[in-house]
């Protein structure tokens, strides 16, 4: 057996596999949720005619950053063989989780880990919780593909002492940059290849090791220029609203704040959700947690290099690397997404692994490190089933953010709008009344949060008949105008919608025809769709024909 390529045992193999659909076997019965409307279901690049290589990911948004081809091109495929179902979707999703946990196997044994090492990591990785969002989603095949090849990499990459040294190099950087096109955060990755290239050195010469670097560079220059050339620019457009507010935050406290979150997600995922508010970012129980985080890295590093400890070295290694891209010392669109942790938790899991005494002589001691993993892989498999039917649908999404972070005014804001449209056709159904609840409970929570104005313009409408109530027998107009009055304030430059609004409500005692005329007015002023302009003549036409009549009365 080369020591190089040691052999994984079939068995483990198909009991990680296993492990992994098994966890996420009940994920396959989601639909298309937020991300997968732009991504997938309304993706010109896989449901009309955009070019895959071609466009940007989704094609509507450049400003986004996102290349990310081969991601789309699965994506297309699929929508090929069997049109916009969504199960074939989360099928692939499993399956290719599942390829990812058996890669993380072999990967394990590729670093230096012993067989049942490996068996550990690759079993605790198979059933993490916070791979739900990444597995569970469909837009988190990023993700999967990404990891996929950025481990195929890593087994294609062999060592400096390997007889053809540098053919694994070249196919490596295929690989990787295949990584890359599935989603950006794989760029570092040739970082951690170097890494485990200095631990497996053995006394392979630095000219070699460096020269096993070309091929990536390579590779890495020329994904970044075919992001140039698609995009016309390599990083999100700075002036997104997401990107305007992380720049105006300190970033030494985000950077502590994300390393606190990273490690928080790994080590105890309790409170993942789709959504974090980027202001506890740099509060202070997140700036301990990320020194904490900090601090036990610089440690089990030095333990690693004092103790000659490889596995454990590696891990380290590739679970620093993949963190990297979404660390914020570069804005990305989003503070952080469970997510982001997909690769950088193998290395996570190889790092815990190695620290077990699974194959300790004694025998207590590897009894006692191997029930300590079955305990974990059992709570895994648990956690991520109860986890899964989060992604079913999007109520189902934001109500799980709410129960995983109460005092957010973001996800009750998400529900409300859900249930408005949903029940919108009947007038006090069951969804209005919901909608009205969470919409209340979120400027409750946050007079002033980013969609503020919105909810208000959704009670206004809700209390104003103007959706589900066409006879309008149960306006409440004084309501209604309330809302619309605080909406323009806090809509920016456009409040076209709320003043729109608040004019309609000029038959009624709640506005008088001068406030309605004020109003019409700054809509004729600011408007910038011929529509809004053209419904605002229309009222501003009826209010002079009501003022004409009036002495009539």
């Amino acid at each position: 057996m080369d020591p190089v390529r040691p052999e994984t045992p079939a068995r483990h193999a198909w009991f990680v596999v296993a492990l992994a659909v098994l966890a996420f076997v009940n994920a396959i019965d989601s639909g298309f949720v937020y991300d997968d409307l732009p991504f997938v279901q309304s993706n010109a690049s896989v449901v009309g005619d955009a070019g895959i290589f071609t466009e940007a990911t989704p094609p509507q948004r450049v400003d986004l950053g996102l290349y990310r081809p081969w991601t789309v091109w699965t994506y297309w495929v699929q929508y090929s063989l069997h049109g916009l179902e969504p199960l074939w979707f989360h099928v692939v999703n499993v399956l290719l989780h599942a390829l990812v946990s058996w890669q993380v196997l072999r990967v394990a044994r590729r670093i230096g880990a012993t067989a049942g090492t490996a068996l550990a990591a690759a079993a605790m990785f198979a059933v993490h919780p916070i791979h739900v969002e990444a597995v569970a989603w469909i837009v988190g095949r990023a993700e999967l593909l990404a990891a996929a090849f950025a481990l195929a990499a890593v087994s294609l990459h062999g060592r400096p002492t390997d007889a053809r040294v540098m053919r694994g190099p070249t196919l490596a950087a295929v690989a990787y940059a295949f990584a890359c096109l599935a989603k950006e955060t794989a760029l570092p990755w040739p970082a951690a290849l170097f890494l485990l290239d200095v631990v497996h050195r053995d006394g392979a010469s630095w000219r070699t090791v460096f020269a096993r670097q070309i091929p990536l560079a390579i590779a890495c220059a020329a994904v970044c220029a075919a992001r140039l050339a698609v995009l016309g620019h390599f990083a999100p457009d700075p002036t997104l609203p997401d990107l305007a507010a992380i720049q105006e935050t300190s970033r030494g406290a985000l950077f502590l704040g994300v390393c606190g979150r990273w490690l928080m997600s790994l080590v105890w995922p309790a409170d993942a959700s789709i959504y974090y508010n980027p202001a506890r970012f740099v509060e202070a129980p997140a700036l301990v947690r990320g020194m904490i985080a900090i601090a036990l890295a610089v440690f089990l590093a030095v333990i690693a290099w004092r103790r000659r400890a490889r596995t454990l070295g590696c891990g380290l290694a590739l679970a620093v690397v993949a963190a990297v891209p979404f660390l914020q010392i570069v804005p990305i669109g989003a503070v952080f997404g469970d997510r982001f942790v997909y690769l950088g938790s193998v290395g996570f899991v190889v790092a815990v692994a190695a620290l077990l005494p699974i194959d300790a002589t004694r025998p207590a001691a590897r009894m006692t490190a191997r029930a300590i993993v079955a305990i974990v892989v059992v709570t895994g498999v648990a956690a991520t089933w109860i986890r899964n039917p989060a992604f079913r649908n999007a109520v189902a999404l934001w109500k799980a953010a709410i129960d995983a972070a109460p005092g957010e005014a973001l996800p009750h804001y998400h529900v409300g709008r859900i249930y408005f449209e949903r029940g919108q056709l009947e007038y006090q159904s069951a969804d209005l009344k919901g909608a009205v609840f969470h919409l209340q409970e979120s400027l409750r929570i946050d007079p002033h949060h980013e969609w503020a104005g919105s909810a208000h313009v959704t009670l206004g409408e809700c209390a104003a008949g103007k959706r589900g109530d066409p006879l309008q027998k149960h306006v409440d107009a004084f309501t209604a105008a309330e809302h619309y009055r605080a909406a323009i304030p806090l809509l920016g430059a456009d409040p076209t919608d709320a003043l729109l609004d608040l004019a309609a409500l000029h038959r009624t005692d709640a506005v008088e025809a001068d406030e309605a005329r004020l109003v019409l007015d700054a809509v004729l002023r600011i408007g910038r769709d011929a529509a809004a302009i053209e419904n605002a003549r229309k009222i501003l036409a009826e209010i002079e024909a009501d003022a004409a009549l009036a002495p009539a009365k």
